[in-house]
């Protein structure tokens, strides 16, 4: 009976602490079933006419780039995020001007994501060097 009574107390304090937030989930959002659009990424907004998609689904991502379409592994724990074993089409693209570019630098920043945040309808992806990719929540159907 003592032991029942300790681990319920035991219990409630873990509870207790979690409520007061000083056991994070980091946003306590699970990026599972997820879609989003690319804003902006190192502070560059991105390119108009083009759109940078991610998708998480099952430890699984995958979208566009603006030009060729990328897929890869990923693995989150609390606000923890990486981003692995990617691979992507090879089509040139040369319109608008600078998508290649830019699809190299996000496709870099991509694979450098050491954590995450989502706040409302947007998504920030940090990557090892401090550099953010910020989303906005999309359908999953686009």
């Amino acid at each position: 009976m003592k032991k029942a009574i300790l681990y319920l107390g035991a219990f409630l304090i873990l509870l207790a602490i979690g409520g007061c937030g000083l056991i994070s989930n980091g946003s306590g959002v699970d990026l599972n079933g997820t879609a989003w659009s690319l804003v902006s990424y190192g502070g560059t907004s991105v390119i108009s006419g083009t759109n940078m998609t991610a998708k998480f689904n099952q430890g699984e991502i995958n979208g566009s780039t603006g030009c060729n379409m990328y897929f890869g592994s990923y693995q989150s724990k609390a606000d923890q995020l990486t981003i692995s074993e990617m691979g992507w089409t090879e089509m040139a693209c040369m319109d608008p001007e600078g998508v290649m570019d830019q699809e190299m630098d996000i496709m870099s920043m991509l694979s450098t994501t050491v954590s995450y945040e989502v706040e409302g309808e947007t998504l920030r992806l940090q990557t090892e060097d401090g550099d953010e990719l910020v989303f906005s929540s999309t359908d999953l159907e686009n």
